[in-house]
């Protein structure tokens, strides 16, 4: 799923349990969208491909690029790691200042990032020991991308009319 859909989707979850939901766009936005950094490694590869500066991109096959995309800490195991960072922060109190509704905040987006994902991508659920993949509704290209224009539409009318 793309980035702006999970922001829209944590927003619109979290308005149901965060009081004055507005004034922590910038903290959803950015945990939202945290997980999703280690696409770019992904990214700077096919456009160096597209660019031709990597001159035997015939050896770069589907299977290696969806490892470039999409890295265990995407999965459960990382996702798992991450939270229980993050709430073992929360519980030492070693948030040095930051408002701790911030730290619930940033928790609940890894969340509900990875359980996004988990319901509309493809998912390596036991990823880097195994290489079994499954998707739990979209299973073609095609299919992905039609859910994820729908899906983010949708959830772009749904913000602005909970924000305005």
């Amino acid at each position: 799923m793309n980035q702006l859909a999970h922001m829209l989707f944590n927003y619109l979850i979290l308005g149901f349990f965060v009081d004055d939901v507005k004034q922590y766009l910038v903290p959803i936005a950015i945990f939202s969208i945290l997980v999703d950094l280690d696409h770019i490694p992904g990214i700077l590869v096919l456009w160096a491909k597209r660019r031709n500066l990597i001159k035997e991109w015939k050896k770069l096959n589907l299977k290696d690029l969806m490892h470039i995309f999409r890295s265990p800490i995407q999965e459960p195991l990382g996702i798992i790691i991450i939270t229980l960072f993050l709430a073992t922060i929360y519980e030492t109190q070693l948030y040095f200042g930051f408002d701790s509704l911030v730290l619930k905040i940033a928790i609940a987006c890894i969340l509900l990032h990875w359980l996004l994902d988990f319901l509309t991508v493809q998912n390596r659920p036991f990823a880097p020991y195994s290489e079994y993949t499954f998707s739990v509704f979209f299973k073609t290209k095609k299919a992905r991308t039609i859910n994820e224009f729908v899906v983010t539409s949708i959830l772009a009318v749904c913000f602005l009319i909970v924000y305005f």
